[in-house]
């Protein structure tokens, strides 16, 4: 398989919820794009798709933390996946813990597209740079009013295989996971079947980075 390119003081402080309380390195938009506080759809091989929707709020009183760190410290992991769905994930900056973590519902609805999803070995190894690390307790969350009552109305059909459809569309428009926690800043991501020309590349990448 040929490899491919993705351009993919630590004191915690609070980020208030309000826009305009927000740290400035920190806006509403950046953590959309993120994904923070929505809903990811991870049913899927290709890659995680973000819900155009917050499926979750604070509670009253609850912040996040949040880690800051410096930009010129480069950090890289090499992963190994065994199936063409952690490849992916990986080479999108995913955790090992959060790609392999599959609930029953999540399992099957990844059963449910019926997919492809060869087995073998891949290597991924991802350089990156974090600016910000967020990270939220699941008790310091409360979910979004319409995704909880989309889940009450799914769950009142009648039959077992009514529920489970009317689940599956929820998670559909909503997202299978909430991330707790999030990295934002930028990276650079080798995955292929051969780990010696990513180790080569990398290195090479890594010199640019520090002559520059």
């Amino acid at each position: 398989m040929p490899s491919h390119d993705e351009q993919a003081d630590n004191n915690p402080n609070p980020l208030p919820e309000p826009a305009n309380q927000q740290p400035e390195c920190i806006n509403d938009e950046i953590l959309r794009r993120a994904g923070w506080l929505r809903g990811f759809r991870v049913d899927g091989v290709d890659e995680p798709r973000i819900s155009a929707y917050k499926v979750a709020s604070y509670v009253d009183g609850a912040l996040p933390f949040i880690e800051d760190s410096d930009t010129s410290n480069l950090v890289t992991n090499t992963i190994i996946s065994t199936n063409k769905r952690e490849l992916n994930y990986f080479h999108r900056g995913w955790s090992l813990g959060a790609t392999r973590t599959i609930s029953p519902w999540t399992s099957s609805r990844i059963a449910a597209n019926d997919q492809p999803n060869p087995e073998g070995m891949w290597f991924t190894r991802i350089t990156k740079t974090k600016r910000v690390k967020l990270e939220v307790q699941l008790e310091d969350l409360i979910p979004a009013p319409e995704f909880e009552a989309s889940i009450e109305e799914a769950l009142e059909h009648p039959t077992t295989a009514e529920k489970f459809q009317g689940v599956y569309r929820v998670l559909s428009r909503w997202g299978d996971v909430v991330p707790l926690e999030i990295e934002i800043g930028s990276s650079i991501a080798l995955s292929g079947a051969d780990l010696k020309p990513i180790q080569v590349s990398t290195a090479s990448i890594m010199a640019i980075c520090i002559i520059g």
